[in-house]
């Protein structure tokens, strides 16, 4: 190993372990994850958000069809289909680097009971009217790191709108978490 080389490793391994020490786990702010990583995991969540709609618009229909509830909105369903069919699609052909993730979100926030895909992820001054955060993707993959009622400061991105009547609801990729509580 040269000199220049052994010097430079030398002063990344100082200024890494000072880092440590004067930065502990969980004292320093959120920095949300860049790059080709969190543009691939915001697309992967994305895509389950979609399957999640498709599954969801397509119980609205079979109820419909199976004359459980009013079928005056069958059509717009199926259109809805449709239009998430064509998005998935889309989104599934996407590469990683051409996905423009949205703006990161920061807020404390919490889950009730069993953390799992589409469990809902709530936030402070969120109302019975939301907004209604579902989990679509976490770093890491698993859900089960989030525990129930414990409050976490998270840094995430809203992958895919979630229809549910007039109110703000999207399926979401926590990028970063930190348990506060």
């Amino acid at each position: 190993m040269s000199r220049t080389a052994f010097w430079l490793a030398s002063i990344s391994f100082i200024t890494l372990t000072g880092c440590a020490l004067f930065f502990p786990h969980g004292s320093e702010p959120l920095r949300p994850s860049s790059g080709d990583l969190l543009k691939k995991a915001c697309l992967e969540a994305a895509v389950k958000g979609i399957n999640t709609e498709i599954t969801r618009c397509q119980e609205w229909i079979d109820l419909r069809k199976q004359g459980q509830v009013d079928y005056q909105d069958l059509p717009d369903l199926e259109k809805a289909v449709v239009a998430l069919k064509e998005d998935l699609n889309k989104h599934r052909k996407m590469s990683p680097q051409d996905y423009q993730p949205p703006e990161a979100v920061n807020l404390k926030g919490w889950v009730e009971g069993k953390p799992e895909e589409n469990a809902i992820f709530y936030v402070e001054g969120m109302s019975r009217s939301g907004p209604w955060y579902h989990l679509a993707g976490i770093k890491g993959g698993e859900y089960g790191i989030l525990k129930p009622g414990a409050k976490y400061l998270v840094s995430f991105y809203k992958v895919y709108p979630r229809s549910y009547f007039n109110m703000e609801s999207s399926y979401v990729y926590i990028a970063e978490y930190h348990e506060i509580e």
